[in-house]
This record gives C-alpha cells, sequence and structure tokens, in this order.
C-alpha cells in the first residue's frame, strides 16, 4: 500500500467519524431517572383523583417545568394543579405556615412534592441515600415536612438531588418516595421531562395511578 493511498483512506476514515460523531447528536447526561423508590407498606391504596404538584425551590424556572412537566403528564387522565398557580414565589417566604395553609386547603385528593436537596459536598451527596431511606417511614405530616422543606428552598449548591413525595391527603401522610442521584441545576431543568415521566412510571407501577 502505497503512502499516498494510506493518506487518502485515513482522511476518508476520519471525515466519516466526524460526520458519525455530528449525526449522533448532543450526549445528554444518563440516568434521567428514580435511583431509588419507597412506598409505604401500609398503605390501603386509594383512587386519586386530583394531585396538586409543588415544587420546593426557589429557583423559579426549575419550580415551573417540573409542575408544568408534571401537570402535562397527567393531562386527560387525572386532574393536576401546579402549586405555583396557588403561590407564585417562593423565593421571598414570609410566612410558610401560610403558604401550607393555602396548599392543604385546596380540594385535592393527594399532592405530589418535589425537592430539590443541596448536595455541595462529597459528605452530604455520600450521607444523603442513607438519610433519605432512614427517613420514609416517618410519620411526620406532610405539613411539618413542607415547612422544613421551604426553609431550605434558597441553599444554593452546585450538586442538587430531588426527592419526590406522594402524600395521601386524607391523613395527611406520605405513602410513595422517590429520589434522584445528584445533579447541576441545569441537567435538572434539562432533564425534567424524563424524570417526571419515571415518577409517574413508578405510581403506576405501585398502582398508585390508574394506569394510561
Amino acid at each position: 500500500m502505497s503512502k499516498r493511498w494510506r493518506s487518502g483512506l485515513f482522511c476518508l476514515v476520519t471525515a466519516g467519524l466526524g460526520a458519525v460523531a455530528l449525526s449522533a447528536g448532543p450526549v445528554h447526561v444518563a440516568g434521567y431517572r428514580l435511583a431509588e423508590q419507597w412506598k409505604d407498606p401500609t398503605f390501603p391504596g386509594r383512587e386519586f383523583a386530583k394531585l396538586l404538584v409543588v415544587g420546593i425551590t426557589s429557583d423559579q424556572p426549575t419550580r415551573h417545568r417540573f409542575e408544568d412537566k408534571f401537570v402535562t403528564h397527567l393531562r386527560g387522565r387525572i386532574d393536576g394543579v401546579t402549586s405555583y398557580s396557588l403561590v407564585p414565589d417562593l423565593g421571598h417566604v414570609e410566612d410558610r405556615a401560610a403558604i401550607v395553609t393555602t396548599l392543604v386547603t385546596q380540594a385535592v385528593d393527594g399532592v405530589v412534592s418535589v425537592r430539590l436537596v443541596p448536595l455541595d459536598t462529597r459528605e452530604a451527596r455520600d450521607a444523603w441515600p442513607v438519610t433519605w431511606l432512614a427517613g420514609r417511614g416517618d410519620e411526620t405530616p406532610f405539613r411539618n415536612t413542607i415547612e422544613s422543606a421551604l426553609a431550605q428552598s434558597g441553599i444554593p449548591a452546585s450538586r442538587y438531588g430531588l426527592e419526590v413525595d406522594l402524600w395521601d391527603m386524607a391523613s395527611r401522610q406520605r405513602v410513595f418516595s422517590g429520589r434522584t442521584d445528584p445533579y447541576s441545576m441545569k441537567d435538572l431543568r434539562k432533564g425534567a421531562g424524563d424524570f417526571m415521566q419515571s415518577v409517574l412510571d413508578a405510581l403506576w407501577d405501585h398502582d398508585l395511578l390508574p394506569r394510561p
């Protein structure tokens, strides 16, 4: 094989690989899904007809994106209500108790809360799966949990984890929970639709929502 021929072949192969790379499109972060799930084994089950979706973060675009995506996925099956239509701004909370009262007095069967957990250090990221699981079986009611989460909603971090909970409004207790891996805020926004679809898939699998 001549030197000139080998050079031409190299150029063709290089160009071909470049074309493959361009046609493959952008590379997305893997794992836009729930990394772990929990369901209350004592919950007898019920047919939820109307859900309120509460994104607990002071970052308005991220809150709107998660709430909108979940309500959109519910459309045609269950009534969904965004919390930002009731409480527009969580970034300047003067009375957390009043906000929770506004949320819990809605005529809904259940509440889906999506909380961003700041995980800015390696220690926090390593400890989070353990503390998350340890808190799933407690009987802390919806009001206390939401008030506590609101108090932490403005903490800045380079990475966040998502905690997604389904609350039964008849008992005010958590009946389902899931968590993600840590992500940057940019990745959380980008993957909002996939995250919310993974939550719905889990709720369907656990017979907590009617299947489409």
